[in-house]
């Protein structure tokens, strides 16, 4: 008779095999478990004994599964995820008793105009629950997949599964920022009154990493269109901007709380472009999970309160 491998075991251990698989890095998987790398490192002990499998081996970048690890885990992982589903789901939602750690990825500028906003608001429901607000990089889709970003805020992307997405703020037209003192002084302009200046534009990682927005406009347009600078840093394109006479394209709220001195005009743009949608990203896993769906309420009113 075959031995019965369910009986006895601590379904923990399961949750921390399924981690170890996805993060290969015992560190990293200790701190997602907000545990101990000794803990972990006596939990794979435990796991190992209970397979008879060593489960995962030693490389130079970490840990790589064995065969029998990665097929258990593939098999494990959706099974576990309804567990988890069934028992939030009879469990009543409570802000105030989160103590957990939730990391939230933006654009860099996201986290300039927002980040103070949405952290008070959510200290203010849930004063034990610590985030982490962390700029979007190459790794975030990657992250989220993973589990280790609960939540993040981008323009349109195209994602693969498991993940879905959710408009917070919906489809509007693109600004430029100026200098309060800049020669163009009109509100609206047209995009020819821009020939004659030059862009300051950021670049807002994931989504304008290779080329930015306004020149495919202009190009669309016929048009010239003249970048003197990009940067990933707000602060640093800011400060050109408000120095001389360079316009700064913006798909959303650039300018933190607590700068001045700048000023928006509306360009009537006809190309599509022009106009963008912010969305929250997340694992399709979690699109009815209580935390997930509070955290997008308070980034959705953060958000459209201050746009």
């Amino acid at each position: 008779m075959n031995k019965n491998l369910f009986q006895n075991l601590d379904l923990n251990l399961l949750r921390t095999l399924l981690i170890l698989s996805q993060e290969q890095n015992m560190r990293r998987a200790a701190e997602r478990l907000f545990v101990t790398q000794p803990a972990v490192s006596h939990a794979l002990q435990k796991l190992r004994h209970h397979f008879n499998d060593e489960l995962f081996t030693k490389v130079p970048q970490g840990l790589m599964p064995t065969p029998y690890a990665q097929s258990l885990c593939e098999t494990l992982s959706p099974l576990l995820e309804q567990v988890e589903s069934a028992v939030n789901q009879q469990v009543t939602f409570d802000p105030a008793a989160l103590c957990d750690t939730v990391r939230i990825a933006f654009p860099p500028q996201f986290i300039a105009a927002y980040g103070s906003a949405l952290f008070f608001a959510v200290q203010k429901a849930a004063p034990n629950l610590r985030l982490e607000l962390v700029e979007w990089n190459n790794d975030t889709l990657t992250e989220l997949e993973q589990g280790r970003v609960q939540i993040a805020i981008q323009y349109d992307l195209d994602i693969r599964n498991p993940l879905t997405k959710k408009v917070i703020a919906p489809r509007r037209k693109g600004v430029v920022y100026v200098r309060d003192a800049h020669p163009l002084q009109s509100t609206s302009i047209t995009p020819k009154d821009t020939i004659a200046y030059q862009w300051a534009c950021l670049i807002v990682p994931g989504w304008t990493d290779d080329e930015a927005i306004i020149s495919r406009v202009f190009e669309a347009l016929n048009l010239p269109c003249s970048i003197a600078v990009r940067s990933t840093s707000i602060y640093t394109i800011l400060d050109i901007v408000k120095h001389s006479d360079m316009l700064l394209p913006s798909n959303g709220r650039l300018i933190p709380p607590h700068q001045s001195g700048f000023r928006t005009l509306d360009v009537d743009f006809s190309e599509s472009a022009a106009y963008y949608t912010i969305n929250a990203y997340f694992h399709k896993k979690n699109q009815q999970h209580p935390l997930t769906l509070w955290l997008f309420d308070q980034l959705k009113a953060v958000i459209t309160e201050m746009q």
